[in-house]
């Protein structure tokens, strides 16, 4: 599976990662696709994916799953279902990183006293 440190991966289908840029904002890459947005659609793309995801694919009338689809101002992005894991997995490994979870996580490690050993 890619996701933000596996940039273009041969084995992966698609190519899918989210990097921050200097200007603050995000460029989120998917296959052939650079979109840039902003911390606010960072987030409400991991909210979409997370309800997405409690709820599992959406069948057409056929039993094939419907592509994960969101709309970022004039932009649309459609994500088969089996691409959606990745894209997902991407998502959220940047907004954890932008709300700071693996420095938490790094504090909540350390011993009483801050210090290993």
């Amino acid at each position: 599976m890619c996701a933000s440190g596996d940039q273009g991966d041969s084995s992966c289908g698609a190519r899918c990662f989210v990097s921050r840029c200097a200007c603050g904002a995000y460029h989120l890459h998917y296959r052939h696709a650079v979109i840039t947005v902003g911390r606010n659609a960072l987030m409400r793309i991991m909210e979409e994916c997370f309800l997405r995801e409690r709820k599992g694919p959406e069948m057409n009338r056929n039993g094939y799953p419907l592509p994960f689809i969101i709309m970022l101002g004039i932009v649309t992005i459609s994500v088969p279902w089996k691409d959606f894991p990745m894209f997902c997995r991407a998502v959220e490994d940047a907004v954890s990183l932008e709300i700071g979870i693996p420095e938490l996580a790094a504090r909540l490690a350390m011993p009483p006293g801050g210090r290993e050993g």
